[in-house]
This record gives structure tokens, sequence and C-alpha cells, in this order.
């Protein structure tokens, strides 16, 4: 299947605020389902964690970026959080390919957009979490080039970090 050029769109506040929405429910379900929060309280959970890494929200700095991803039609098919977590290393804290868009090569399309801006922004490296369950989704990953960090394996939460250093 061939892939399908994807580009990407700055969020504006309300584009931002209408994805988190949509982010911290998928984040608190995630929490459920591996057993690190129970239902009454995971919302409020995600929401903390949510905090810890936008503590300024939508007015996080600069070097944090905020990305509806759109296709060649300009179709919104998903979305993209990226933030610094040290010198050369960025962090994907948010990405999906929203359900409708999925198995048409827009990850693989995306990720590769992404390396190549952090590239030209002088990173060397992108880290990830993923659950460990989220078979789709550390299979693109690791496609893409990201390997597993055992060392770094957060049992609570049954998430992998992940790593893809640039060459």
């Amino acid at each position: 299947m061939s892939i399908k050029p994807v580009y990407f769109s700055k969020m504006n506040e309300s584009e931002y605020n209408m994805f988190c929405e949509g982010t911290l429910k998928r984040y608190a379900e995630d929490l459920i389902r591996v057993g690190y929060s129970e239902v009454d309280d995971a919302l409020q959970r995600a929401q903390e964690d949510f905090d810890k890494v936008f503590p300024q929200g939508f007015s996080t700095p600069d070097d944090t970026r905020f990305y509806s991803i759109l296709n060649n039609k300009d179709d919104v098919i998903g979305g993209l959080l990226v933030l610094k977590a040290q010198e050369y290393v960025a962090a994907i804290a948010d990405f999906i390919i929203y359900a409708a868009y999925r198995g048409k090569g827009y990850g693989l399309q995306a990720l590769k957009a992404m390396e190549e801006e952090l590239k030209q922004d002088g990173y060397k490296a992108i880290i990830l979490s993923a659950f460990e369950d989220n078979i789709a989704a550390k299979a693109l990953y690791e496609k893409f080039g990201f390997i597993d960090e055992p060392k770094a394996y957060d049992a609570a939460r049954k998430s992998h970090l992940m790593v893809k250093r640039f060459q």
C-alpha cells in the first residue's frame, strides 16, 4: 500500500483544547485498562499526568509543538504533541491517527515528517512511551526504527520507553 503524504498544521488554542479533551479521555481509558487507575479517578489522574508534561497548557514554551496532522485532501487525520525532553532529545507526548485513517500509511509518514523537522532543528533523538498492550502502535514505532529501552520500563503503567536516534 502506498504511503499518503501528510503535513502538519499548528493547532490554535481551540483546536488544542478539543484535541486534549480526547487525549485525556483516551489516556484515562488506557490507565484503567492496564490496571493503574480505577474508573472513578482515572480522568483526574490523566489530567494530573498531563499537567506535569504541559504545566502551562497551550501556553507551554515555544519548543513544544502542537500539530494537527492533515492528508493531501486537507482532512484532519490525527494529532501530534511533541516537546523538548532534554537538549537534543524530543518527546512525543501524544500521537494519534484517527481510526478512519489507520492502515493507510499515514502514521509512518507523519513520523517521518516529524523526524525531518526535528533533525532540521538540531535534535538527535525522539522518545515516547507506549503501553505494552498497544501492539499496533509498538509495531509502527518499531517499523520506524524506535527501540525499546528495557531499563526504562514502567511496571505500574505497563509501558515501555522507546527511543529513535537519528543518523
